[in-house]
């Protein structure tokens, strides 16, 4: 019975650290959660301050200018593509391009010639 008594006793005040540290790590966490909302509400109002936290219009305004600078950066692209492509000679004016197709339909003309008198 003496035994039962101390591992009962045991038992007993290990629950009740058990409880004591739970109830120390509910507080301190208590205690960090408030810190940390203190510490964003000074962030925000500072940022506020600063002007660093852009209200919705303004937010929208930067986007359409964000989008005018890409669409332009993109037309510039397309451009110096097309020109790099004219001076290595891949795009063809539209005179060439009948130029070409004329020397091409003679070419015809002349083989179907050919196979005609044969």
């Amino acid at each position: 019975e003496e035994y039962d008594t101390i591992d009962r006793q045991k038992e007993e005040r290990k629950n009740t650290t058990r409880l004591t540290d739970r109830k120390r790590k509910e507080e301190y966490d208590a205690v960090n959660r408030q810190e940390k909302e203190r510490k964003n509400t000074t962030r925000f109002t500072d940022r506020k301050k600063k002007g660093k936290i852009r209200l919705d219009s303004q937010t929208e305004k930067r986007k359409e200018k964000y989008d005018t600078i890409d669409r332009q950066k993109k037309e510039r692209k397309n451009t110096t593509r097309l020109t790099d492509r004219k001076k290595k000679g891949r795009i063809r004016q539209n005179s060439q391009a009948e130029e070409r197709k004329e020397e091409y339909d003679t070419i015809d003309r002349q083989k179907t010639e050919r196979k005609n008198t044969t």
